[in-house]
């Protein structure tokens, strides 16, 4: 009878000790399922701010281009048209065009 009182306890114990390595299991999936996505999370945050710069910066290149086309335009006059010619004050060929 000893025998069997043993071989219930050690039997009991190990089934005690499966269910709280299964429990534990359970909480390194959730763990590692919080962490994946939090790292899928900062993946897309990170390529979108990289965007969002890239974009900025082309912006500004484009918004420059255009504020410096403007200050040009703003310093030149008009061209002027004469028999069908157009005439620029800009050239260095003195309207030879």
């Amino acid at each position: 009878m000893s025998l069997d009182k043993t071989l219930e306890n050690v039997n009991s114990s190990l089934e005690k000790l499966t269910t709280d390595v299964s429990q534990l299991l359970d909480v390194v999936k959730v763990a590692i399922s919080v962490l994946f996505a939090a790292l899928v999370f900062m993946i897309v945050a990170l390529t979108l701010l990289c965007c969002y710069i890239k974009c900025k910066k082309v912006g500004y290149q484009y918004n420059s281009i255009l504020s410096d086309a403007e200050k040009r335009a703003a310093r030149s006059p008009p061209p002027l048209i004469m028999d069908g010619k157009r005439l620029s004050f800009d050239s260095d060929d003195n309207g030879k065009s």
